[in-house]
Parts: structure tokens; C-alpha cells; sequence
């Protein structure tokens, strides 16, 4: 692959072509459209301006403006020098292929970095999000593709639940049951569904925090002797400091409150059984996903509720964690937020000295 580029976005946009691979639209998509033109006709006319834009490509890929929105929430919470740093170095968009999540790549002259996440992923977190709550409130479904005529019984969206799953860990395509909510399960839907893609944004931008993308003859990081294997200290340490972000961004805006840091916990619970469903047991690179979301939990909400977690789920009794039955939270996020403050004002200054050290090298 010829590398030539001067910007970040160019760099970005060069993996995106490398690695594209096309993600085939709906068998169905006649039915979903005529299901979106029934139940949202007063929506119909803003998704007109749909027709302007120009067709999907490996580099115009779906899900664009969803990367442009987490971005703009993260550039808010940031110093203003941290802030021109990101804009300089980072380019953040989505990737269409069937090999990978979300990864972060760092340029080969060490000038920008790319944060892409596979739009595949994010279809099937709002897919499978809208079936797992359908399942838990089978009323706040309003129509389902597979039963255009009739809705769909609960067992029928669990095993709607088992073939996404499936088909996903062989193909990497979200494909499955057009389902429109209404109510409560849609409400919690979309506050779900914005939180772990969030979470996942924050991860990557954890590798990078950590310094897993910087040139260093040490790795010697916070908090890294729990785990020797270096892949799955790096998924463990990512996982922390993308939550730790997280929390930093609801605390900036004044929005850490109880309730939001349970919701954050039942959208990462859902996230990492999703996973666990998708990867199963651990791989080579990657920790088991219950191990990583226990992990995660122990941190930022107690070991108490880390296990009355995992309980719920093995044990497939997740009644026990409604809020009302959740024990007190009991956080380090104090601690761990002033690494979070060091890495964002320090980490570029390595990104520049990596930069002089390879100029210097070329020259």
C-alpha cells in the first residue's frame, strides 16, 4: 500500500481503503422502509435530505456524524492546548470490514494517529440493543420485520437474540429483524446505545493514553501487575482508563450522579455480554469479556457489586441488579482521574519527541 499523506483525515482515510470490505445492505430492506414510512411519518420529511448525500464508499462510510458527535463531546471536556493536540494528530471516523471492532493506528512516519470503528458494530449494538430490551418489555415493540402482520413473542426475540450473535462472530455483519420501539425500552434504548458507543470511543483513545502506541523502552504502566500476558494488560488498562474517561466527561458537565453511573453500568453489562456471546472464552490477544468487565466494575463500582454482577449473569437471574437491589457504590475514580489528567497533558509531548527522533532519522 502506497503511503502518501498530510494530514491525519488522509491517513485515516488510506486504512480505510486498505481494509474495506463491503457490508451488504438488508434482504429485507422494502419492509423496513415501508415500516419506517408507517410509524414515522412525521420524520419522513427530514430523511428526504438523506437522498442528497453521496453514496456509501470504504471511504464515505455509515455512521460518520455518530464518530463527529463523540468527538465534540470529548473535545469539550478538554484543555484547550490538549484540545488543538487531538486536532493536529487524530483523525475519527468509522471503517467498513469484516475482520475488526474498533482499533486505533498510529502513521508510520509517526505524524497521526486513526481511531475507526467498524460501522458494523454499531449497527449491531443498536440491532441488538433494541431486541434485548424488546425482550425484557415485549409491549414497547411496535413492529418487527419478521412479523410484519402480528408482534413478536418474547421467546421469538430471544432467539432472534442468538442468531445476530451467531451470524456476527462468523461474518462481521449486523444482520437481523428491523425493530422500532416505543416507550420506555426506546428511551432506554438510546441512552444505552449512546453509552457504550461512547465506551468503545474511549477505549481506543485509552490505548493511546497508556502509551500502548508510543515509542518507549519501558512499558511500565499504573496499576499493570495484576496481569504478565502484555495483549491482555493492554485490554485491562484500555477498558480502565475509557471508563475513567467516561466518568470524567459526566463529572465535567455535572451529570455524575447515581442514576447515570448505574446507567453506564447496565449499558457496559450489556456490552461485554454481547461480546462474550461474539468472542466466548479468551483469545490470544483478548481477556475473557466477563473477566474484563469484572474487572472494570471492582474499580469504579466495589468488588461487592463485581460479583453480585457476575452472579446475576451466570446464574441468568438479572433481576438482582435493579437498582433498588444494587449495593452502595464504592469507587477509586479519584485516584485513577489524575493519571487520566497527566496522560491527556503529557502524552503528546512523547507523540512529538517520537516525531523529531523519526524525522531525524529520515534526514
Amino acid at each position: 500500500m502506497i503511503m502518501e499523506y498530510n494530514t491525519a483525515e488522509e491517513f485515516a482515510n488510506l486504512i480505510k481503503t486498505h481494509r474495506y470490505e463491503y457490508a451488504q445492505e438488508s434482504d429485507d430492506l422494502a419492509i423496513r422502509l415501508a415500516a419506517i414510512d408507517k410509524h414515522y411519518k412525521d420524520e419522513i420529511e427530514s430523511l428526504k435530505k438523506l437522498k442528497n448525500k453521496p453514496p456509501f464508499s470504504e471511504i464515505n462510510t455509515k455512521y460518520t456524524e455518530v464518530l463527529e458527535i463523540l468527538k465534540s463531546d470529548f473535545y469539550k471536556t478538554l484543555p484547550e492546548n490538549v484540545k488543538n493536540d487531538f486536532e493536529k494528530y487524530f483523525h475519527f471516523g468509522t471503517i467498513d470490514n469484516r475482520y475488526m471492532n474498533a482499533s486505533i493506528v498510529r502513521s508510520p512516519d509517526k505524524r497521526f494517529f486513526a481511531v475507526l470503528i467498524n460501522s458494523s458494530l454499531i449497527t449491531l449494538l443498536h440491532r441488538y440493543g433494541k431486541l434485548e430490551f424488546g425482550v425484557v418489555r415485549p409491549q414497547d415493540v411496535a413492529f418487527c420485520s419478521r412479523f410484519p402482520d402480528r408482534k413478536p413473542t418474547r421467546a421469538e426475540l430471544i432467539g432472534m437474540l442468538a442468531e445476530m450473535q451467531c451470524y456476527y462472530s462468523k461474518a462481521k455483519l449486523a444482520n437481523g429483524p428491523f425493530l422500532i420501539l416505543k416507550g420506555r425500552a426506546l428511551i432506554a434504548h438510546t441512552m444505552n446505545l449512546n453509552i457504550q458507543e461512547k465506551l468503545i470511543f474511549y477505549h481506543e483513545i485509552g490505548h493511546f493514553l497508556n502509551g500502548d502506541l508510543i515509542d518507549r523502552s519501558v512499558k511500565q504502566k499504573p496499576h499493570s501487575t495484576f496481569e504478565s500476558k502484555l495483549s491482555y494488560q493492554r485490554e485491562y488498562l484500555a477498558d480502565l482508563t475509557g471508563f475513567g474517561l467516561y466518568l470524567r466527561e459526566l463529572k465535567l458537565n455535572n451529570m455524575l450522579t447515581t442514576t447515570n453511573r448505574h446507567a453506564a453500568l447496565y449499558a457496559m453489562i450489556s456490552m461485554y455480554r454481547m461480546q462474550h456471546g461474539l468472542q466466548g472464552i479468551e483469545t490470544d490477544k483478548y481477556p475473557h469479556p466477563l473477566n474484563r468487565m469484572s474487572m472494570v466494575i471492582a474499580y469504579y463500582y466495589g468488588q461487592t457489586i463485581a460479583d453480585l454482577v457476575y452472579t446475576a449473569i451466570i446464574d441468568d437471574q438479572m433481576e438482582l441488579l435493579a437498582p433498588d437491589k444494587l449495593p452502595e457504590i464504592v469507587s477509586n475514580d479519584e485516584s485513577y482521574s489524575q493519571e487520566i489528567e497527566n496522560a491527556l497533558e503529557n502524552i503528546f509531548k512523547e507523540v512529538e519527541n517520537d516525531e523529531i527522533k523519526h524525522n531525524s532519522k529520515r534526514t
